[in-house]
């Protein structure tokens, strides 16, 4: 019996079959992982929250899961319920990049992996260091995405750790005289395109937006995906 996440009542879990996240092992250590309330995303800052067991004992970790989980949910009851403005069908409400890739991973019908949800996070990175915090989600165009491909093309990975802390635009000037060390492979810039335009399709789906700008738009990969 596993730990896992209740998705008739976000936040909330419960034992059920093995499998499904909530009781995580990694490495010899067993973590719990629990989905923030919807509704507290905004103010708890994150959409899940994870807290170390300290244990490699399975039967041990179900225990202590039951008491972390239980303290977690009592802590949600501090904070405030927040009030939901009524949003508009129209777009007189300017909807930006940033905010698009929050709604889109707050989405209660889509799940994802937790190293899933660390490439998106990479990615709103990405683009709010080359478009800025504020850039509206209408203007991002067709040329906006070939520059966010060359851009990609020579990043290291994982280049949020590695220059954290250093302004993005001298991330982008290193890397660009090969300064920044190893790029992304293409199949690693493929799939960053690739969460892009998932973001936009659930952005255009919504009717935020009338097309999407980042459809077809990849890399050529040298080695045939049977050779890796």
């Amino acid at each position: 019996t596993q730990l896992v996440h209740n998705r008739a009542n976000p936040g909330r879990s419960v034992q059920g079959r093995s499998g499904s996240l909530g009781l995580v092992r990694r490495g010899s250590r067993y973590y719990v992982r629990i989905r923030v309330p919807l509704t507290l995303t905004a103010t708890v800052g994150r959409t899940h929250i994870w807290r170390s067991l300290r244990t490699s004992d399975r039967p041990e970790a179900t225990k202590r899961a039951r008491i972390v989980i239980g303290e977690i949910q009592r802590s949600f009851g501090d904070f405030p319920e927040p009030v939901r403005p009524q949003v508009p069908a129209d777009r007189s409400i300017r909807l930006t990049l940033v905010q698009a890739f929050d709604r889109f991973l707050a989405d209660p019908a889509r799940t994802r992996s937790v190293k899933t949800d660390s490439h998106y996070a990479n990615l709103r990175a990405v683009t709010r260091g080359l478009w800025g915090q504020d850039c509206p989600l209408a203007s991002v165009g067709r040329d906006d995405c070939r520059r966010l491909l060359d851009v990609l093309r020579v990043l290291p990975p994982n280049v949020a750790k590695r220059h954290r802390g250093m302004p993005f635009a001298r991330i982008v000037e290193l890397a660009q005289s090969g300064r920044a060390g190893a790029v992304m492979n293409p199949a690693t810039v493929n799939g960053y395109l690739s969460k892009l335009r998932a973001v936009l399709n659930y952005a255009q789906n919504e009717g935020r937006i009338d097309r999407n700008p980042a459809r077809g738009l990849r890399v050529g990969d040298p080695v045939r995906a049977r050779d890796k």
